[in-house]
């Protein structure tokens, strides 16, 4: 699917949740089982904004879940 199909789907579902989008974060196309989601930049970008407490990021969403990693890992 298109950057532009994903994002139709995102601004949905965000207005039916009552959010408003106001920025997102995009990165070249790569397998989630290839790279970890940690070492892709935009994911990297992502998480350093929701850890900053300044931003006050209230919920962050994504197209599909799948597109986050398909390799879990746990962060302690």
């Amino acid at each position: 699917m298109s950057l532009q199909t994903h994002k139709e789907v995102i601004n949905l579902r965000s207005k039916q949740e009552g959010y408003q989008i106001i920025e997102y974060i995009e990165e070249p196309a790569q397998s989630a089982y290839k790279k970890k989601s940690l070492q892709r930049k935009g994911m990297q970008e992502l998480l350093s904004k929701a850890m900053d407490s300044k931003l006050n990021i209230q919920t962050i969403f994504f197209y599909d879940e799948s597109r986050v990693s398909r390799q879990f890992e746990i962060l302690f």
